[in-house]
Formats: structure tokens, sequence, C-alpha cells
């Protein structure tokens, strides 16, 4: 009653919100009477709705399943078994384990002697409500199909039999879910790594910006510093001294080695590994040994570039400072101290990938 007074209140505000021609309209007005009693006319709005519902309506098993239990209940047994079918035939179509259309079919037919059919629909309800871990049918599936396995067949031994099948299948079923759930922990173990890898990735993403950020405030900042340089040499007719500063190549010397420390800084916090990782694919006597830590050395740059993707010859050139020529030499270099010489390349662009 409880439940009935509550619900009542629902059903009432969702008719005002779907139109009065809709198979919802009908299907709330049809639970309105049955909760004030009215079944005829509840009948009466469950065959309306039939008549423009499918069985791609949600409530289309619900509906069968309702006149399936008035009619039950009034001893019209041809109309409940029909309605019941057509419940349990939308349940099965759209795979729904909580259905009871199916059950109260078995249960029915029990009552009607057809046993054969019983024991078969009231199996697979069993099947479905252990898949579907439905408690409250079970507990009535069991009665119902015990008492229909035992109008079938009194041997005791069968009987055994059919239980020592429940236990293997309930054995199975309960081995199957121990195995879900370690295959469950194992897949969570390595979504926690890659989630890991996803934070570094972000934080990479992150430092990148912000080096790059402060090399082009550097690279604007030294540009301004060389303009006032310029203005105040030609301005105070010193242009020859501005020409040999240009011609020193101090300007370039000093934001290479800007570009080169953001570079160096920026590639060892994403990969903090990275020197081991590239002495592990070298040979142990032929490993990169840094002069000073956290600054890479030239062909240690080379690499890098390609890990990133810049494969290019001359654009590594360009970054670099250096001659297409060096480029090759330093990768010619570094494949020959390698342990795999054929694979050196890719396995290196490997190095911290997921």
């Amino acid at each position: 009653t409880n439940y009935f007074v509550h619900g009542r209140k629902h059903l009432e505000a969702e008719k005002r919100y779907v139109g009065n021609d809709s198979s919802a309209y009908l299907y709330c007005d049809a639970l309105i009477n049955m909760v004030d009693g009215k079944k005829r006319m509840m009948v009466t709005s469950l065959k309306k709705m039939l008549e423009i519902a499918d069985e791609s309506d949600e409530n289309y098993p619900f509906v069968n399943t309702i006149l399936g239990e008035y009619f039950w209940e009034t001893g019209n047994y041809d109309e409940s078994v029909y309605y019941y079918s057509k419940g349990a035939i939308a349940n099965i179509r759209s795979a729904n384990l909580s259905g009871v259309a199916l059950m109260r079919l078995g249960e029915m037919l029990s009552l009607t002697n057809d046993k054969s059919r019983a024991y078969n629909y009231l199996a697979v309800s069993l099947d479905q409500a252990l898949q579907g871990d439905m408690k409250f049918n079970l507990m009535r599936l069991n009665e119902a199909f015990m008492d229909v396995s035992s109008d079938i067949d009194k041997d005791r031994h069968h009987k055994l039999a059919i239980l020592s099948g429940l236990v293997v299948v309930l054995i199975m079923l309960l081995v199957l879910v121990a195995k879900m759930i370690v295959n469950k922990r194992k897949e969570v173990k390595k979504l926690r790594v890659v989630e890991e890898r996803l934070a570094r990735a972000n934080l990479a993403k992150e430092t990148y910006i912000t080096e790059f950020m402060g090399l082009c405030s550097s690279y604007i900042e030294s540009l301004e510093d060389y303009n006032r340089l310029s203005r105040r040499k030609i301005t105070a007719g010193q242009a020859e001294e501005l020409l040999a500063y240009i011609k020193s190549g101090r300007i370039i010397d000093e934001q290479r080695r800007k570009f080169y420390e953001v570079f160096d800084e920026a590639l060892l916090h994403i990969f903090p590994t990275y020197i081991e990782d590239v002495n592990k694919l070298l040979q142990p006597d032929k490993q990169i040994v840094l002069s000073s830590p956290g600054i890479l050395t030239t062909e240690l740059r080379v690499l890098a570039l390609s890990r990133l993707g810049i494969d290019d010859a001359a654009v590594i050139a360009r970054f670099l400072g250096i001659s297409t020529n060096t480029i090759y030499t330093y990768r010619n270099k570094l494949r020959t101290r390698a342990v795999d010489r054929a694979s050196f390349e890719e396995d290196a662009k490997k190095i911290g990938a997921f």
C-alpha cells in the first residue's frame, strides 16, 4: 500500500508530461487503475497500449505480464498463457534477465499439467535468475522447479543427478566469478600503471609549454637587448664595433646554449631514465657517460629529437647548429655501438612509450 500511494503520485505526474495518445500515457493510466482497484479499466488501457506499441517499447514485457497476472487471477488460463508467452518472448529477445513472465508461464503450465513445458521454462528462468542474481526469483523458482521435477520423475537417483548438475553449475559460476575477479584485478593494476603514465604525460605537456614560453620570453628579451645595442652603436657612430660583434657569433652561441639547457632539462624531466634506457640498447663497453649531470651530449640530442618524431636530418641540423653530414655520422656511430643494429633506431623511438 505504501508503494502504491507514492507510486500513484509519480504516475499522475508522468501523465502530465507525455502525450495523451502515447503508449507511456496508457501505461501510466493502467497502473493508476490498478492502484485504485479498477482492474477492468486497467485491462482496457493495457490492451489499447498493445495496439500502438510493439516489442521495442520498454514497457511491452511488463504490460503482457500484468495481463497474464490478471487473467490468471480471474481463472482464464488460456488468456493468461497467451499474455505470459508474449511477455516471455519480449524479455528473451531484449535479454532482460529480471523479467518474470517466463517464470509465471512455467508455473501456470505446471498448474495445467503441461509438466514438460513447465519444466523447460522454469529451467531457463532459473538460469536467467542465476545470471541476473535475482535472489527473490531464485527462491520462488527453486520451489516450483523442484515440484515439477519431482512430478516428472520420482526416481531418487535421477533427482539427485539433477541436483548434482545444479551444484556443478553453481560451482562453475563461482569459479567463473573468481576468474573474472582475478582478471579484473589484473586489469585494474594495468589501468593504474596507464593512469600514472598518463599523469606523467600531462605533466610533460605542461613542462613543455612552460619551457617553451620561457624560451620564447628569453628570445624576446635577447632581441630587445640586441635592438638597443644596435641603436646605441649606430647612433654613436660605432657601426664597425657592431659589425664585429655580429661576426663574433656570440648572440647565436648564447641563444643556442639556452636552447640546449631548456631541451635537456625538459627531456630528462619527461623521460627521467632516458640515459639508462639508451645505454640498455648499447653494448656494455660502449655506453654513453655524461661529462656533466643533466647536460646531454650531441649524439644523445640527435637521438632524442628522433624519439620526438623529428627524423629529417636537415631539420635536426638546424636545431643543433651542426651540418647534415655530422647528423649522419652520429647516427652511424650509435648504430655501430648498438646491441641490435638492425632495430636500434626503432627501439630508441619506443623509449618511454606505453
